[in-house]
């Protein structure tokens, strides 16, 4: 029996009690998780997550009601007739059902066009190929004419999910690579089949990945960069908005990958256009419209942070295992590709450029050792893409860094905390020293180049001495002073403007903005609130921007939070905050509404002053100026800001207040004028929440007391003369939790409700500073704890259904447990809710 309102969490523990199972769980950043369960019939034989290969993982996944949930069980309530079942295993299929890879190749400009990736679907046994491509086409989308008639069936058209163009007449289907004519038309798919939908007559897949190098493409190197991508993110005399800031276009680039957690770069802005690299495409956008112009496969797809750089008309993208690629800015095409360094090879840091040279770090990471080495520091000739030479640290990596040019010297801090003196034209070792913690940044050399300043993950600056080529090797660098900036902790590359130093970090309980005066003792301001309010938490961890406008400075920056209830669905977070040099406090500029999720990039600007940003929703935002209407709510729950450039303002959803009735809108702190939403809003306003105190029953009958809470007591009284009870029994307390998704980003040590989360490590890996969240969104399974499903899935079929309801009760769900390794028997619990 569990309550009403229990979670899938709830109900597991208890069903494995009842059933003899002996289960490890336990509570991490983003909530509950099933770690292990032991065999009732062999006491010896335990399950827990087990890592099979470089890119898999078995471990318990969680369904419901046959599918792969896509929330934790600790953050899935139960609905009456729900059936809860564990599977150990990795492909995101219960018994039963088959797993299989379906992908879409279309067509434009005479080329094969990659129009969805391939992703895991699943599907009942037994489901054939012409079922299951209907369903496929359903799930993700895409429009289709499907024929069947006189014992023929297929496919006569199908939309471009991309641009909506429709093609006809061409679309063949291949399993494994054998043509659909070859198998019988009404072939049932098995597990780990490789369906492809092509546009293409003939026996032959299409390769829409195919990269053709041109060495003598012509380059333009005359276009003007107003973003490249350099790593001191300072702009002057350029009008960005110092009001609120309104989106002028969106674009969604989870269009242009069909994987459940595609990456995307960074952008940049080159000669009126934005450059965005979205798994294995570069795509080239007009920045008026936010409309694709161009696009161009990548050799390798890319890693979850990766920050492209323009130069010598050259767009160069740094790719997964190491390898570089350079394409023309104008025409796309590709003129080298370095050779990757490894298959674990994560290209996470910034490329810096020095003349005709790129210097390019990457880290191998292995999440299940926590292991963070065999780093490259790459030289690269940009005109031909020859390498100039490479250094190889094989117990250290070069991880959410940068390297530093110097007067024939370069700077380089490893994920050890090892900052690296290394010879320019050579690559030897100059000399190094350790700053006794991780560095998740780049270093900042002084103006005579005497010092360098690097601030490590625990938030601590450190001042480095240096010394001139005829030091000593071992004396070329040294640590000289740290200073505490109160920052808890830090992640993000420095912006240096002036004697001014200026980085984003963490707080205890908030991020901050740190701006250290670096002429004066390192005198340090903290800027941890915005509009009245802490800054939330999850560290600031893209560069700020730094705008210098006549005899004022602003600082953008945001802020790597997301609030959500179920990791899926996302209230707020992934906005844009602005600071005024010189103010108490900052105040956010825009809320992202409709796109809120995680953020830890920058934000760029172009030439006329336009901010362009994206944000883990899937969207890329250009931003303009506009008018900003805030919400307060006094002691009520908080309502988010917005800002419009329309006039037009969207009512918020109420909000609540414990005692007390929500009264509407008005224009006046005294709630005198109410306030019409039909109104055009011209300039900043500020809205004001009425609240009316609820009335207390003076006497009458009591009200009923409620059944006991979760694990709370059964019997209460009520107000008045009359008396009331009620009494109940309570279940264990709710297991607090959430879905457990992919990696992202170097880990912050802030603790965060399971309501207002931080990005910095969603696969649940163990909290060190190094993790940066496996690249590789698309494999779900990149944590020992996870308790979600695989990748996204689609289900032709029910596999089963809910039992039906017995005589004068209500099944609330049922659990079951499924593990042929080891023999584990489906234990089948029903469970009857009881309202409180």
């Amino acid at each position: 029996m569990v309550e009403e309102g229990a979670t899938a969490a709830d109900l597991s523990e208890q069903a494995f009690k009842k059933a003899g199972i002996g289960a490890k769980t336990g509570k991490g950043t983003y909530g509950w998780y099933l770690e292990s369960l032991t065999s009732p019939f062999n006491k010896t034989v335990t399950l827990s997550s087990e890592k099979v290969n470089e890119n898999t993982w078995k471990f318990w996944q969680f369904f419901v009601n046959g599918q792969a949930a896509n929330v934790g069980a600790g953050n899935y309530t139960l609905k009456a007739g729900d059936k809860v079942t564990w599977v150990y295993g990795f492909d995101g299929t219960m018994p039963g059902q088959v797993s299989v890879s379906m992908e879409i190749i279309g067509k434009k400009d005479e080329k094969a066009q990659r129009w969805t990736d391939p992703s895991t679907q699943v599907f009942v046994e037994g489901t054939t190929i012409k079922d299951a491509s209907a369903a496929y086409f359903d799930a993700i989308g895409i429009e289709s004419k499907m024929y069947d008639q006189f014992g023929y069936w297929g496919v006569h058209s199908l939309v471009s999910p991309l641009d909506g163009t429709e093609l006809s007449g061409a679309w063949s289907f291949f399993v494994n690579g054998v043509p659909g004519p070859q198998l019988d038309s009404d072939y049932v798919l098995k597990s780990g089949d490789k369906i492809v939908w092509a546009y293409a007559p003939g026996d032959t897949v299409p390769n829409p990945d195919e990269v053709v190098v041109d060495p003598s493409a012509s380059r333009p190197t005359d276009w003007k960069a107003d973003w490249s991508g350099n790593s001191n993110a300072v702009v002057k005399n350029v009008s960005t908005p110092t009001g609120a800031l309104v989106s002028s276009w969106t674009f969604d680039w989870r269009a242009y990958s069909g994987a459940t957690y595609p990456n995307a770069s960074e952008p940049i802005v080159v000669n009126g256009n934005v450059y965005l690299a979205v798994n294995k495409r570069l795509l080239k956008i007009d920045a008026e419209s936010g409309k694709v112009l161009a696009e161009s496969n990548l050799q390798t797809a890319i890693g979850y942070t990766t920050r492209p750089i323009y130069t010598k008309g050259l767009v160069i993208v740094p790719l997964d295992g190491g390898a570089v690629q350079a394409l023309t800015a104008d025409t796309l095409t590709t003129v080298w590709v370095t050779d990757s360094v490894s298959k674990s090879a994560q290209s996470n840091s910034q490329l810096t450029v020095d003349g005709n040279y790129l210097y390019v770090g990457t880290v191998d990471v292995d999440y299940g050792t926590s292991t963070y080495n065999n780093g490259h520091l790459t030289r690269i000739n940009i005109l031909t893409g020859a390498v100039s030479w490479q250094h190889v640290n094989a117990d250290e990596g070069y991880y959410w860094t940068s390297a530093t040019v110097g007067d024939g010297y370069i700077l380089v801090p490893t994920s050890a905390g090892t900052v690296e003196m290394l010879s320019k034209s050579t690559g030897d070792v100059l000399g190094s020293v350790s700053v006794g913690a991780i560095v998740n940044s780049g270093c900042v050399l002084s103006k005579d180049g005497k010092h360098a300043y690097v601030i490590s993950r625990d938030g601590k600056l450190h001042v480095l001495a240096l010394s001139d080529a005829n030091a000593r090797a071992s004396s070329r660098i040294s640590e000289e002073r740290v200073i505490d900036l109160g920052l808890t902790g830090c992640a993000c590359m420095p912006t240096l403007y002036g004697n001014k130093l200026i980085v984003g970090g963490e707080v205890s309980g908030g991020s901050a903005l740190a701006i250290v005066d670096l002429d004066n003792d390192f005198a340090t301001t903290l800027v941890s609130s915005a509009d009245g309010s802490v800054l939330p938490a999850g560290g600031i961890k893209g560069a700020p921007l730094v705008s210098v406008q006549a005899d004022d400075t602003y600082v953008y920056f945001t802020v790597n939070y997301g609030a959500t209830s179920d990791y899926v669905n996302y209230t707020s977070g992934g906005g844009v905050y602005r600071y005024k040099m010189g103010d108490a406090q900052a105040t956010g500029a825009f809320s992202a509404a409709g796109h809120n999720n995680y953020c830890d990039s920058p934000i760029v600007c172009d030439a006329k002053g336009s901010l362009y940003y994206i944000n883990d929703s899937g969207t890329l935002f250009k931003l303009s100026g506009g008018v900003k209407v805030s919400f307060e709510t006094g002691e009520g729950s908080k309502v988010d800001f917005q800002t419009t450039a329309d006039g037009k303002l969207v009512k918020p959803a109420d909000p609540t207040r414990d005692g007390y009735t929500f009264g509407g809108w008005f224009t006046d702190e005294a709630c005198t004028q109410a306030y019409d939403f039909s109104t055009p809003v011209t300039a900043d306003l500020t809205l004001y929440a009425k609240w009316t105190k609820n009335a207390v029953n003076p006497g009458g009958n009591g009200g009923s007391g409620t059944n006991g809470g979760n694990g709370g007591a059964g019997n209460g009284s009520g107000a008045g003369a009359g008396t009331g009870t009620g009494s109940g029994s309570g279940s264990k307390g709710q297991q607090a939790g959430g879905a457990i998704a992919p990696g992202q980003k170097p880990v912050t040590k802030t603790t965060v409700s399971t309501k207002t989360e931080t990005k910095d490590n969603k696969s649940d890996k163990k909290d060190t500073d190094k993790s940066d969240k496996k690249d590789n969104k698309s494999d779900k399974k990149s944590d020992s704890k996870s308790d979600t499903g695989a990748a996204s899935t689609t289900t032709a079929k029910k596999s089963s259904s809910a039992s039906e309801q017995e005589a004068g009760t209500n099944p609330l769900a049922i659990v079951g447990v499924a593990a042929g390794v080891i023999g584990l028997a489906i234990v089948g619990v029903f469970v009857f809710t009881k309202r409180r």
